[in-house]
C-alpha cells in the first residue's frame, strides 16, 4: 500500500512539475512581448496559450522517444539529425496550426495564406528550437543526476559492505587467539582460566554490542586493549614484559571499533609468540588535540626463514586493519610499517574527533 502511494504521489508530483514548466514559459513570453509591444496581458497569454499544442508535442516526442532511444544510449549523430527533423516538422505543423486555428478562432478578420513559405517554418523552428532544448537539457541533466546518485549510494554500500567484512575477519581470528591462550591455562590447570573467562567474556562483550557502530569512545577502545594486554601477560607470565602507556585526554574523543586492537593484537601473534626470551611490547597512545598517535612495538625472532610471518607480511589481522584505514579515512591518516631486525613496529596517525570519512556508514 506505501509503494502504490509513493508512485502516485511521485507520479502526481511530476505532473506538477510539467504544468509549472509550461506556465513559467508562458508567463515569460508573455511579459516579453508584453513589455515590449506594449500588449494587452490577457490576449497575449490566450494567444501563446492556443499556440502551444505543437511545441508541447515536439517537446515530449524528443524527451520520451529520442533521448531514450538515441541519446542515451550514445548515438548523439542520430539523435541529432532526428532532433533537427522534429525541429522542421514542428516549425511546418506550426504553420498549419496558424492556418487552420490560431487566426480562424482569435484573428477570424484577417486571413492567414497558408502556401509553404520557408521563412515562415524557419520563424517556427526558432520559436520552438529553445523550449525543446531547454527540457531535453533539464531531461538529461536529471538523468545525470540520478545516475551519478545511484552511483554514489552502489559504492556507498560496496565500502560499507566491504567494512563489515573486514570486521567479520577480525572477530573469529581475533577469537581464535585468545581462546587459544585459555585454552593453554585449561591443561595447566591454571587457577588463572577463570580470570581469562572473565575478560573474555567482557571482550565478546564489546565485540557484540559495540562492534557494530560507527564509532566508540576511545577510552571503550583503550580499555579494551587494556584488557588484552591482561590476557596475554596472564599466558606468558614473567617471560614478558608489557609497557601501555596512554597520554592526553581521551574524553570526548572517538574511533571506529576495533580498529587499535589488531596492531596490538599482532605484535603479540607473530612476535612475542615466535620467542622464548627476551620477549617484551610497547604500547604508547598518545593524544593531541584532535589527533592520536599511535605505537606498537615488539621484539621478533628472526631467522631469515619464511616462517616469521610479521617480517613478510604482518598478519590477516593487519592486513585488514590497513585496509579499513583506507576506506575509513582514506589519505587523511598516517601509518608507518618498520620492520627492522629484531625489531617490529608500527606508528598510527588518525583523527579521533567525527567526522571520518565514511560519516554515514554504519561500519
Amino acid at each position: 500500500m506505501d509503494e502504490l502511494f509513493s508512485k502516485y504521489y511521485n507520479k502526481k508530483t511530476r505532473v506538477l512539475w510539467h504544468v509549472a514548466f509550461w506556465l513559467t514559459y508562458l508567463l515569460y513570453h508573455v511579459l516579453v512581448i508584453v513589455s515590449v509591444e506594449d500588449g494587452n496581458y490577457l490576449e497575449v497569454f490566450v494567444s501563446r496559450s492556443l499556440n502551444l499544442p505543437v511545441k508541447i508535442i515536439a517537446t515530449y516526442f524528443v524527451l520520451y522517444v529520442l533521448i531514450p532511444r538515441f541519446f542515451m544510449k550514445k548515438k548523439v549523430l542520430a539523435f541529432s539529425v532526428f532532433f533537427f527533423v522534429t525541429l522542421l516538422a514542428a516549425g511546418f505543423f506550426q504553420h498549419l496550426y496558424y492556418h487552420f486555428i490560431t487566426y480562424p478562432v482569435l484573428y477570424p478578420e484577417r486571413v492567414y495564406s497558408l502556401g509553404f513559405p520557408v521563412i515562415e517554418i524557419f520563424k517556427n523552428v526558432l520559436t520552438t528550437y529553445p523550449v525543446v532544448s531547454l527540457a531535453a537539457f533539464i531531461k538529461i541533466g536529471k538523468h545525470w543526476l540520478e545516475k551519478e546518485r545511484v552511483s554514489q549510494r552502489l559504492e556507498r554500500e560496496k565500502v560499507e559492505a566491504e567494512l563489515k567484512f573486514l570486521k567479520a575477519q577480525l572477530h573469529p581470528h581475533f577469537l581464535f587467539n585468545t581462546l587459544n591462550n585459555l585454552y593453554a591455562l585449561t591443561l595447566k590447570k591454571s587457577d588463572k582460566a577463570s580470570e581469562v573467562v572473565l575478560k573474555l567474556s567482557s571482550l565478546l562483550d564489546y565485540i557484540l554490542y559495540e562492534g557494530n557502530a560507527h564509532t566508540v569512545p576511545l577510552k571503550k577502545e583503550l580499555d579494551l586493549v587494556a584488557t588484552y594486554v591482561h590476557l596475554e601477560k596472564i599466558r606468558y607470565g614473567e617471560k614478558l614484559r608489557v609497557n601501555y602507556c596512554v597520554r592526553g585526554g581521551v574524553g570526548g574523543k572517538v574511533v571506529p571499533p576495533l580498529l587499535i586492537l589488531p596492531f596490538v593484537e599482532n605484535s603479540f601473534k607473530h612476535g612475542v609468540s615466535q620467542q622464548t626470551k627476551e620477549m617484551w611490547v610497547n604500547i604508547d597512545v598518545e593524544v593531541k588535540a584532535n589527533l592520536m598517535l599511535l605505537k606498537v612495538e615488539n621484539s621478533k625472532f628472526n631467522n631469515g626463514s619464511a616462517l616469521n610471518r610479521q617480517g613478510s607480511r604482518g598478519g590477516i589481522g593487519l592486513q585488514n586493519v590497513k585496509r579499513r584505514l583506507d576506506l575509513l579515512y582514506g589519505k587523511n591518516h598516517e601509518l608507518t610499517v618498520s620492520n627492522e631486525e629484531d625489531t617490529f613496529s608500527v606508528l598510527l596517525a588518525i583523527s579521533v574527533d567525527e567526522p571520518l570519512k565514511m560519516s554515514n556508514s554504519k561500519a
